[in-house]
């Protein structure tokens, strides 16, 4: 009876240890966490219209490049000129759902939007409760601060008790 419980303890923790090499090997091959936005497309980091570097007596682009630069994806913005600060959240929908209120700090030559935040929730011993991804589509201007109070992050843990949110991307407005 004790060699069976035994064994069955060693198969369990091998099944367990071949899984987490399974999703180790997936993660590493296709990973999930999306590349920091300011990587992603350092030329048009810094990209706007008062450049100092340009020399006094450059040309202005042409309107067929001006139209062909419309046509392409919003460029991204650099998140190190943006910051998510005084955050707190509350329960609301019967204690299932989080309610984040931040700010966003815009310290761009231009305005932001389709801000991607991120927030983690844990519960009093630490342990991971529930991670939510979330798109806001509004805009922050140029060099300015908005407040975003009560929005809906979504389900969360009903064990969690400690929440912070970060910002992972946002694009040119």
């Amino acid at each position: 009876m004790a060699m069976t419980r035994a064994r069955s303890a060693i198969v369990a923790g091998l099944l367990v240890l071949a899984g987490l090499g399974v999703y180790l090997l997936a993660a590493l091959r296709n990973p999930a966490e999306p590349v920091g936005l300011a990587d992603a497309a350092p030329a048009a980091a810094e990209d706007d219209s008062s450049n100092p570097q340009d020399p006094p007596g450059s040309v202005a682009p042409s309107a067929a490049t001006r139209n062909a630069q419309a046509m392409l994806p919003a460029a991204t913005a650099p998140l190190k000129r943006i910051s998510l600060g005084r955050q707190s959240w509350k329960r609301g929908g019967m204690g299932s759902q989080a309610l984040a209120t931040f700010t966003v700090r815009n310290r761009n030559r231009f305005p932001i939007k389709d801000l991607e935040i991120l927030c983690a929730f844990r519960s009093e011993d630490g342990s991971y409760a529930t991670q939510r991804r979330r798109v806001l589509h509004d805009v922050v201007n140029t060099r300015s601060k908005k407040t975003f109070t009560d929005t809906l992050v979504g389900h969360v843990n009903l064990n969690a008790s400690y929440g912070k949110c970060s910002l992972l991307g946002a694009a040119r407005a």
